[in-house]
């Protein structure tokens, strides 16, 4: 893409220059130095783009990406087919280039060819066409006043006019996106008339009547794109008043000298916005900028994986250094040292360890009952009457356990039942 980047950075020139001399030297009357000076920023904007300002970039290194992006695109964009757009359109404006030179090379084929000095006329048919391309000048001998129109097309072949027509044409092909080129080629146009006109009028000594010679010739001619065509309509206008206009003083010739000062702050303005990674000329070195393309990036390699453990031992290697005795704190005598950790349990059983000891049986307990209690009442007296006991405390004693087998057992006695004794109640006081 830096190809992309590298037109529209000429074509932003190129409008710079332009718009210059639309505002500030279109009006003079020096046309021979604003023919020089669109030719000469024409090919300066398409070389500032190669000239680099090292030293007005405050980072040293870089970092732009010049490989496509693959992630999250779609298979098919409007960006990925810029470069098949620009192509076809740059070939269709190159076919018709070569379409208008193939239709003058018909011309000089079929007219009659008279070599003069410095030139070729070439005789044709209609009087309605007269124009030169390079040094071919064609015209129509029995045209009325057919010398006046060779002064004029001698004064386009001398000052190789058609050399600057081809020159936009071929940048029309490359820039064909900027409008601004269609503009330009119709001043360069205009420019070549005025210089021709000029040097004319003063041969002819009569500015009124070359005026009405070129106004009774433009209606109805013929035109060539191509060409330096004398007799064309839409510049009729102006070329009269180009004629009559006041010559510039010469205090407005100071004004091309703004033209370096413009050059040097557009250079500036773009060399501070962006780097340019397809820059050859640095005219300001200062802090070295290295271009890094992080899509040709290497990851760094993998560590040496360490050498697998074996029983012999390497004797080409030297051994490893002892390690210096760690310097013992306070913090590591107070602190107390770490509890052992619990052995793992694995499947393999360790046999330095002694077998756990028996659990106990579990003695066999049968049924225990509980007699009811015996309430003695507070008093012994008789009574018909049902009277409400007082009972202070209820106490059992303890049970006696008889055994399974009248032996005792140390260990596990099988109980088969437990008795209680009858509670015995204390009265009240």
């Amino acid at each position: 893409m830096n190809i992309f980047y590298y037109l529209l950075e000429a074509n932003s020139y190129l409008l710079g220059f332009y718009v210059f001399y639309k505002l500030v030297l279109q009006n003079e009357t020096f046309n021979l130095f604003n023919r020089y000076y669109l030719l000469v920023t024409s090919v300066i904007s398409f070389i500032m783009p190669g000239i680099v300002l090292s030293g007005l970039h405050r980072q040293r290194e870089v970092e732009y990406n010049a490989a496509p992006l693959t992630e999250n695109v779609p298979e098919w964009s409007f960006i990925q087919a810029l470069p098949a757009i620009y192509l076809v359109v740059s070939a269709c404006f190159l076919l018709r280039l070569l379409y208008r030179l193939y239709s003058i090379s018909q011309l000089i084929n079929r007219g009659t060819i008279k070599t003069e000095e410095g030139f070729r006329m070439v005789s044709v048919n209609d009087k309605s066409l007269s124009f030169s391309f390079m040094h071919y000048l064609f015209v129509n001998p029995a045209t009325e006043q057919a010398e006046t129109i060779i002064r004029h097309e001698l004064v386009h072949i001398r000052q190789w006019h058609s050399a600057d027509i081809l020159f936009f044409e071929v940048l029309q092909i490359t820039s064909w996106f900027n409008p601004f080129i269609h503009f330009i080629q119709k001043d360069i146009r205009s420019l070549h008339e005025f210089i021709a006109d000029e040097e004319t009028s003063e041969l002819e000594k009569n500015a009124g009547e070359y005026a009405l010679f070129l106004i009774s010739h433009s209606y109805g001619a013929r035109q060539n794109d191509l060409a330096n065509t004398m007799f064309n309509q839409s510049l009729l206008k102006r070329r009269i008043m180009k004629l009559n206009q006041e010559k510039s003083s010469d205090k407005a010739a100071l004004k091309y000298l703004l033209a370096p000062i413009l050059l040097s702050l557009m250079l500036c303005a773009t060399a501070i916005t962006f780097a340019k990674p397809y820059g050859i000329i640095d005219l300001m070195p200062g802090e070295e900028i290295t271009l890094q393309d992080t899509s040709k990036k290497k990851l760094p390699p993998p560590p040496p994986e360490p050498p697998k453990a074996s029983g012999k031992v390497d004797k080409s290697r030297p051994p490893a250094p002892p390690m210096p005795p760690k310097k013992v704190t306070k913090r590591d005598k107070i602190a107390p040292p770490p509890p052992p950790e619990p052995p793992k349990q694995s499947g393999t059983v360790d046999k330095e360890l002694p077998p756990p000891p028996p659990a106990p049986p579990k003695p066999k307990v049968g049924v225990i009952k509980f007699p009811p209690p015996v309430v003695i009442p507070a008093s012994k007296k008789k009574s018909t009457k049902p009277a409400k006991q007082k009972i202070d405390k209820v106490r059992f004693p303890a049970p006696v356990i008889v055994p399974a087998s009248g032996k005792k057992v140390a260990n596990a006695p099988k109980i088969d039942k437990v008795k209680f004794p009858p509670p015995i109640v204390e009265p009240k006081p």
